[in-house]
């Protein structure tokens, strides 16, 4: 074998070179690290890092990396930035730069982001960039309020700390054309004072600076957020014999092309069996209660509310927290929305506060003219309309189909076809969904309900009973500590019941403070009192090849000025303080 020829001149000055460069690299880091301005943990952020070397950020601060979309050909070093930070222990979280025009892309995104947090510890916020999407000349303003508010619910669903991120214009947009609230935000500013008055706590100011009003990731740490453990898959849709791919689309929502492409899938494939991938459903558990006759009399009873516009939007969320083990909200009433739906929906979240929903029955043969084929369309609407506004949101107690009448509930307001009708769509548009399906009404009115059909109603919902001793109409004012439930908590057909409807100092703050009060006999948020008949297989998270770039541009005229910042790295490693004193280490 023949030798290699070293001009040993030529190597001892490339040594000494790599050593003046690397010794030179240490200087520079050691006087930039002395002139550093002492500043609070995770106060100061960057938008980039040096995968190889960083001489801007250090353990104190935070970096908010743009990772693109899961259409984007190339992220240069993407991972061996997100390493870096980890490494270095500086707090990172992501944007993801999405450019999405329809569902499919902006689900793919979120299964970007999915896998992202899959694989790496993400202790800092997820910010959505809106900018592109809001000034899509192509899309309409409803298009581009779906487009956002599917990517922040879905993510919100998942566990994981979610933002929006934009100029202040286009904030300032989102907030009063979308009408969307609640998410925090990243504010790039654009013009001398901020005017985006929704919740936000980073700034990019006009120099470029980067600032955040307080350490998000203790927030995100101690709420367990961004946890892959808290990721919940896609609901597996069995194709039925003789159902059309176009019935299922309409029925989650989406077109045919966005279904079909969502599962990499051709018309030609949709058989019977076939198990199709919906990305707007979340939980796909059908769960199966143990109901109070399996219960021993001994246990707790747990105290709730329910609350709707009646409450208006300024109740007290802490006081509500504190007060009720649950919250059930109304979703709405027929196919109209609930004004406050929302915010409570995210209030409930925001404030760990396990939620059930109602939705109050808008239709009888009053208004349906005893036409019974009308009558099934409009419940059939009315369920549709409650499924669409829980997509996303994480529901532990029963929906529940509020079943009242101002002449009570009788012959007069519903045929017995009408009321099998109603409860037969009920139960399966919401035990088909994976939602637990309950009732309410009151006790003469559950008796008619159930003289109607030829099933015990208990043993296919779950039944919530209203009118306690305490129940004054609103007529008094009743103190929460003097709330006692009723005794129609003691029969066998009920789980819940409302207890009074004139509660105050509860945490409503409409006119009255009134609140309803209510006590349930299950703990619905208990995997020992609820468990599944079988669950469908979960689809793994969805997978997006990225060329990183790892090794493309560096060439061997580059070696000198590497081999020097490797020297000047090796020194600064050598003298980095170890940050477990200062800030939790990751696990």
């Amino acid at each position: 074998m023949s030798k290699i020829k070293i001009n040993k001149r030529l190597a001892a000055i490339l040594l000494a070179g790599s050593v003046a460069v690397g010794a030179t690299s240490y200087i520079l880091v050691n006087t930039f690290s002395k002139h550093r301005v002492v500043h609070d943990e995770n106060s100061i952020g960057y938008e980039d890092i040096n995968p190889m070397i960083n001489f801007s950020v250090n353990e104190e601060d935070f970096v908010v990396l743009n990772i693109g979309d899961h259409d984007t050909v190339e992220t240069w070093f993407q991972d061996e930035k997100i390493k870096k930070c980890i490494d270095e222990d500086i707090s990172l979280g992501i944007t993801i730069n999405s450019s999405a025009t329809n569902e499919l892309e902006i689900y793919d995104d979120v299964e970007y982001v999915k896998g992202i947090l899959d694989k790496y510890n993400i202790d800092f916020p997820v910010f959505l960039d809106i900018d592109k999407i809001i000034t899509n000349d192509e899309l309409n303003i409803e298009m581009k309020r779906k487009i956002i508010l599917d990517f922040l619910e879905k993510c919100s669903s998942n566990g994981i700390y979610v933002g929006v991120k934009g100029t202040d214009t286009n904030l300032t947009r989102l907030k009063k054309y979308c009408n969307i609230t609640g998410y925090d935000a990243f504010v790039v500013m654009d013009k001398e004072n901020i005017t985006y008055n929704g919740e936000y706590n980073l700034v990019k100011d006009l120099k470029g600076n980067i600032t955040s009003k307080k350490d998000l990731s203790e927030v995100i740490t101690n709420k367990e957020l961004n946890k892959k453990d808290s990721f919940l898959g896609d609901y597996p849709h069995k194709v039925s014999e003789g159902e059309d791919i176009l019935d299922i689309s309409l029925k989650y929502g989406m077109s045919v092309k966005e279904l079909l492409s969502f599962n990499n899938l051709k018309k030609e494939d949709i058989t019977s069996g076939t198990l199709i991938r919906i990305p707007c459903v979340i939980d796909n558990e059908t769960r199966e209660i143990i109901t109070e006759k399996e219960y021993h009399e001994s246990e707790k009873k747990l105290r709730g509310c329910d609350i709707s516009y009646a409450q208006g939007n300024n109740s007290d969320w802490e006081k509500l927290s504190d007060n009720f083990d649950f919250i059930i909200i109304r979703s709405n009433f027929g196919v109209d929305e609930d004004l406050t739906f929302q915010e409570n929906a995210r209030n409930c979240k925001k404030n760990n506060i396990p939620m059930g929903v109602y939705c109050f029955n808008d239709y009888c043969r009053l208004d349906c003219k005893d036409d019974l084929e009308l009558f099934r369309k409009k419940q059939n609407s009315q369920a549709d309309k409650t499924l669409e506004l829980l997509k996303n949101k994480k529901v532990d107690y029963p929906v529940y189909l509020d079943i009242e009448q101002t002449q009570g509930l009788s012959e007069e307001t519903f045929t017995k076809s009408q009321v099998r009708e109603m409860l037969n769509i009920w139960y399966s548009k919401i035990s088909g969904a994976g939602y637990i399906p309950g009732i309410y009404c009151n006790t003469s009115g559950y008796q008619y309900l159930q003289s109607c059909v030829d099933f015990d109603i208990s043993e296919e919902f779950q039944v919530w009973i209203a009118g306690g001793d305490q129940y004054t109409g609103e007529t008094e004012d009743i103190d929460l500590k003097n709330i006692i439930p009723s005794d129609i908590l003691d029969k066998d057909f009920v789980t819940m019941c409302q207890s009074t409807d004139s509660c105050i100092n509860a945490g409503a703050e409409n006119s009255a403070g009134h609140l309803d009060i209510d006590f349930s006999k299950i703990d619905y948020t208990n995997p020992t009192t609820i468990t599944t008949k079988g669950k469908d297989p979960k689809f793994e998270i969805k997978d997006y090849t990225r060329i990183n770039g790892k090794a493309i541009g560096l060439g061997t005229g580059s070696a000198l000025g590497i081999a020097g910042i490797v020297g000047g790295g090796i020194l600064l490693h050598k003298l980095k303080k170890n940050k477990a004193n200062k800030k939790t280490k990751r696990k």
